[in-house]
């Protein structure tokens, strides 16, 4: 079977009569039109709700495709809405992980695939193998067993007919080309080589075969084959192969389209460095080279890549690589535990406020360490009741702060008396509180 980096179920059938749905709108989106045969592709679906109600997002969703009629399958797995247990939710049989749409909101999901080509995604099916036209849907059903069954049948207008609620997206065109010089020699010898079928077999990545990944890069390191299914797998191709190759493809003109994403992998590659020298403190000044090194090559992708999918994913990398000040802090925080030093953040209720049936509470910290401690939203920094992460602060400085978050809580009939908790590093403090003071001011 065919390995998917999606965190989606995909169908490829063929165009015919479409049912509609009156609940929920999808959108099947990708800033790539053309490709080569077998090269992955980034798609991004979005869900609209233009009913006067709130509706749940399908736990599953499937792509169709067609060209010239033709028709075929691959399976995959849930959605990227599909929404994580927190807390005690993963032992209530009865709770749901699907998203709750609100009327007039749309939601979107990146349906990512790797460009390392560690997994084939769909696009990769022998089905898109041949040159020519494609159009692409998602389809949907709040009733999932009921459209899982239905998939399997030949055609699209055979699920329609048995899925009476299927909800179908707008259409998505994208142009398989021919390979054309350098490309073309490359996908002649990855068809040469995986005996015809553009792939190893299934199971068996091309990138777990070292050798042809070698020659393919040496042979043809301008082609986008090269970069897919030779260049960014760092089990068989080391740091420096792949700035090697990119520093080549950088004096190529036109500027190959993958070259955005080898500076990505290369940027990663750094980033993934300074964490793993921050395993032992004297490895500090390698840490902050590395993710300096990093930053900076998100920075430029950021700016100077053309590829909409290449720019957000530079912007996630951007956000999770630690500056300088942050690599020194977190070494001072685990050395503190790890010597007992460390003292936990104290949360306190500054101040209250009532208007109407609202209750404004506004919280502060105290860090009693030296230095700044970090705790993201989650199982150590959280509300209650619901919504757990109501913008409290993650970055807690030395000292005392005040008005650090602000919170407004309405009274229901669940919880008239309008309370709140705010936990942060083992520590609740509850608003409302008989020794709070009034808050002034708007």
């Amino acid at each position: 079977m065919n390995r998917l980096n999606l965190v989606l179920s995909l169908i490829l059938i063929g165009s015919g009569p479409l049912a509609s749905s009156q609940v929920l709108e999808l959108r099947l989106e990708s800033d790539v039109r053309q490709m080569l045969p077998s090269l992955p592709v980034p798609l991004r679906l979005v869900a609209a709700n233009r009913t006067p109600s709130s509706i749940l997002l399908p736990h599953f969703i499937y792509v169709y495709a067609s060209r010239d009629g033709a028709e075929s399958f691959v399976g995959g797995e849930r959605t990227p809405w599909r929404r994580e247990p927190v807390g005690e939710e993963v032992y209530d049989p009865t709770w749901d992980g699907r998203l709750s749409i609100a009327p007039g909101t749309t939601v979107p999901g990146d349906l990512s695939v790797s460009f390392s080509c560690e997994g084939p995604s769909f696009l990769l099916h022998p089905f898109l193998w041949t040159p020519g036209r494609y159009t692409l849907r998602a389809i949907a059903s709040l009733d999932h067993a009921q459209l899982q069954d239905a998939v399997r049948l030949p055609t699209l207008q055979d699920v329609a007919t048995m899925v009476p609620d299927l909800i179908v997206s707008s259409p998505l065109t994208i142009d398989v080309m021919t390979p054309q010089g350098v490309d073309a020699d490359a996908w002649a010898y990855l068809l040469e080589v995986s005996h015809g079928k553009g792939w190893l077999g299934l199971g068996e990545p091309f990138d777990q075969h070292p050798l042809h990944a070698r020659m393919l890069r040496e042979r043809y390191p301008a082609s986008q084959y090269s970069f897919c299914f030779g260049a960014t797998n760092l089990t068989h191709a080391t740091l420096a192969d792949i700035e090697a190759l990119a520093a080549r493809l950088r004096a190529a003109t036109p500027r190959p389209p993958m070259l955005d994403w080898l500076d990505l992998t290369i940027a990663g590659a750094h980033s993934s460095n300074c964490s793993a020298h921050l395993r032992v403190p004297r490895d500090v000044p390698a840490a902050v080279e590395e993710c300096e090194e990093a930053r900076m090559l998100f920075e430029r992708a950021v700016v100077n890549a053309s590829n909409l999918e290449v720019r957000q994913r530079a912007s996630e990398g951007l956000r999770g690589t630690m500056t300088a000040d942050e690599i020194r802090n977190h070494v001072l925080h685990r050395q503190a535990v790890e010597t007992g030093s460390y003292q936990a953040l104290i949360p306190f209720l500054q101040c209250t406020k009532e208007s109407g049936k609202s209750l404004e509470a506004r919280f502060g910290y105290v860090n009693p360490n030296a230095f700044t401690v970090y705790v993201v939203a989650g199982a150590m920094n959280f509300f209650s009741p619901d919504p757990t992460n109501r913008g409290q602060p993650t970055e807690f400085l030395p000292g005392r702060h005040e008005a650090a978050v602000s919170v407004i809580v309405d009274a229901k009939k669940s919880t008239p008396q309008r309370s709140i908790t705010w936990t942060l590093d083992g520590a609740t403090v509850a608003a409302p509180s008989s020794g709070a003071a009034r808050c002034k001011g708007k």
